[in-house]
């Protein structure tokens, strides 16, 4: 019986230190890729469809925070586009883009600006985590990435060669409608990606 509880302890004490799975840096090219999108900044109620804004660094920034699904759920995406809060500014759903898709957006618009991604884990005070391995079960956001634009956005012009690549990335993301947005889980379909109908 002494022997069954010291194994039963030893167990448990190896289960609960287990280390989740190792996030790299680097994204696969078969990495989905989600986006907080919140009413009116990213998302029109009236057209009932995503602005460029929603994948448009803020004035002076070049950087668009995503979550990578593949170290997440539906539910944390959620959970986390709901913390957000900006003035003004409700929650309506999430995006999301394939990495591959990412990757290739720099061949489809012809722009001296350039896009890519990486892995920008965040700590639970938001603070980037960085020169230490990351897991999926680490505090704060270890699923965080970035969108990189090579260029920030000018404070007080406008940004032509950005905007041509947010209106790429918006024709090639899909978007999801939350069904209940005041439900704290998710209930909408399965976040995924799918390749839009050529127009």
């Amino acid at each position: 019986m002494k022997y069954l509880k010291t194994l039963l302890l030893s167990l448990k004490k190896l289960f609960s230190s287990k280390k989740g799975e190792l996030i790299p840096i680097s994204l696969g090219s078969d990495e989905i890729v989600t986006r907080a999108i919140l009413h009116p900044l990213f998302y029109s109620d009236s057209k009932r469809k995503l602005k460029r804004e929603a994948f448009l660094p803020p004035p002076g920034r070049k950087d668009v925070s995503v979550l990578r699904l593949k170290f997440t759920s539906d539910h944390s995406c959620k959970r986390h586009a709901r913390s957000l809060s900006y003035k003004g500014q409700t929650y309506r759903g999430l995006a999301t883009l394939l990495v591959d898709v990412l990757s290739r957006i720099n061949e489809l618009v012809n722009s001296v600006v350039k896009v890519s991604i990486i892995g920008s884990a965040l700590d639970s005070k938001g603070n980037s985590i960085s020169g230490k391995k990351v897991y999926s079960n680490s505090p704060g956001l270890p699923m965080h990435a970035d969108i990189l634009y090579s260029e920030p956005v000018a404070v007080g012009k406008v940004q032509t060669e950005h905007r041509l690549i947010a209106d790429c990335m918006v024709k090639n993301s899909n978007f999801f409608l939350d069904p209940n947005p005041d439900m704290a889980a998710w209930q909408g379909p399965t976040l995924s990606y799918t390749y839009p109908e050529e127009t």
